[in-house]
């Protein structure tokens, strides 16, 4: 059962980054500037563009393993 999971998460990899790429584009610029205004770093805007875009991360991780799954099932 475990080696089915570990080959399902696998191969999930690449719906889910694709997924995760587009939701990730739709944070608006000014939504990371501000956080340089504020004198973030790179990395805290990165953190506010993932806090910003979380639901739809979470909808592409379950997109991914629909996908995967439909297409396993009998």
């Amino acid at each position: 059962m475990m080696s089915a999971a570990l080959i399902l998460a696998i191969m999930i990899v690449r719906t889910r980054r694709r997924f995760a790429r587009e939701v990730l584009k739709t944070v608006p610029i000014a939504q990371r500037e501000g956080a340089y205004a504020l004198g973030a770093t790179r990395w805290e805007a990165t953190l506010v563009a993932l806090h910003y875009a979380r639901v739809g991360i979470v909808g592409a991780v379950m997109l991914g393993f629909g996908a995967r799954s439909a297409r396993r099932s009998p």
